[in-house]
């Protein structure tokens, strides 16, 4: 599929690392998350690539270890919990337990949380209730997301001051430090860098935390301003989120060694402007003709939960459409939704979408504006789709015919 695909040595491979751990017997009893940290991954997804191999998953199954899953994005089925108040007492939650709509395209991993990075159990309960009483204000991912990015924090916290169990005694100059520090280090020991943009988001949620909870009067909540308007990064600190068009040029000369779904999300992203998630999310009789044969999108907005207005595409867009549905329509249909980009295992994912990109980036040696292998994000095809709204398209800029 890729031309440009070079051979990984068995010696860096995911499988060959996890073998090797599993040789101990105190590594087959851990939790997976805790193995593949060993393995020195920052997820789990390079188990679910290892364990596609047969050989693997059965040498690993001979060791007596149980498969869990076969795939992070396999369709699961989840029931809201009829205890509130019981679900909320765990240190290890499922936020599709709690909430009725989520993104079904996500893997589980999206919506869990682990509340035991706080060490203290009277901090931990202090910050669930804020995560609590944001049910109904965020959106189903968006608390694996803040507290991903206030883990650092909490370990930093945890270590330094083991028997705080509120926020009531600290001071601005005991929590500062804590608040800026530019790396952490997990339960490994394994060291990890914060990059700035991340640095900026979690002081932004612990400044909404904080502020909260004074609003509220709880008991525990910080008596001084810990996070003022003054910790801000420098302007141009953060990588824009604008796709240069020297990578947009590159990547048209080598895009067909992405997927079909890839190309076709392209295509959508760039000429339409659609959210990932809203395009992700299209079903397969999104493509509708007017009275005059002119082909309309029609689409879900997901961010202010209503049908968005019918956009007018391109015959490049309409092709690509229907590439998609012929491509999918003798799938599986588990959401009974009839997704477009629905998969044989459940539904085609941003992260995998990104994980395409960078990989060709690197077989393509695609290169950004400061000479090294570009890194893709999702999100910028959106933005370069927001620039060409309301401007004539080239409508063979992505070809046609794709393979």
């Amino acid at each position: 599929m890729y031309p440009f695909r070079r051979k990984i040595p068995v010696e860096q491979s995911a499988a060959h690392k996890l073998w090797n751990l599993l040789q101990e017997e105190e590594n087959r009893s851990i939790p997976l998350k805790a193995l593949c940290c060993k393995a020195g991954y920052r997820s789990m997804s390079p188990w679910y690539v290892a364990i596609k191999d047969e050989n693997f998953r059965a040498r690993v199954q001979s060791l007596g270890i149980a498969i869990w899953r076969e795939a992070p994005h396999s369709p699961t089925t989840t029931s809201l919990t009829e205890d509130p108040d019981e679900e909320w007492r765990k240190d290890h939650i499922d936020v599709r337990r709690l909430v009725a709509a989520f993104p079904r395209r996500l893997g589980a991993e999206a919506f869990q949380l682990d509340f035991s990075c706080i060490g203290h159990p009277g901090m931990r309960d202090l910050v669930k209730r804020y995560f609590r009483a944001r049910v109904g204000s965020w959106k189903s991912t968006d608390f694996h997301v803040a507290l991903e990015h206030m883990k650092p924090f909490f370990w930093a916290l945890s270590e330094s001051y083991p028997e705080a169990g509120s926020f009531t005694s600290f001071t601005r100059s005991m929590m500062e430090p804590l608040l800026l520090r530019t790396s952490w280090t997990d339960r490994q020991g394994h060291v990890h860098c914060i990059p700035a943009g991340k640095e900026s988001q979690r002081l932004s949620h612990f400044r909404a935390m904080f502020v909260y909870m004074q609003e509220q009067g709880w008991e525990g909540a910080p008596r001084h301003l810990f996070i003022s308007h003054d910790h801000r990064l420098k302007p141009g600190s953060r990588r824009s989120n604008l796709l240069p068009p020297m990578v947009l040029e590159q990547l048209r000369k080598y895009w067909h060694g992405l997927s079909v779904y890839a190309q076709t999300l392209i295509i959508v992203l760039t000429e339409t402007g659609l959210r990932p998630e809203d395009a992700l999310h299209l079903r397969e009789n999104c493509l509708q003709y007017d009275a005059e044969n002119r082909p309309h999108l029609h689409w879900y907005d997901h961010l202010l939960l209503y049908d968005g207005y019918p956009h007018l595409v391109t015959v490049t867009v309409a092709e690509a459409l229907q590439r998609q549905q012929d491509l999918v329509k003798t799938l599986p249909d588990y959401y009974n939704t009839r997704y477009l980009f629905r998969t044989p295992k459940g539904l085609y994912r941003l992260s995998v979408f990104c994980q395409e990109l960078n990989t060709l980036a690197i077989q393509a040696h695609l290169l950004g504006e400061d000479g090294k292998v570009y890194r893709f994000a999702g999100s910028q095809f959106q933005q370069v789709g927001g620039t060409r709204r309301g401007k004539k398209k080239n409508e063979g800029e992505w070809g046609v015919g794709a393979s």
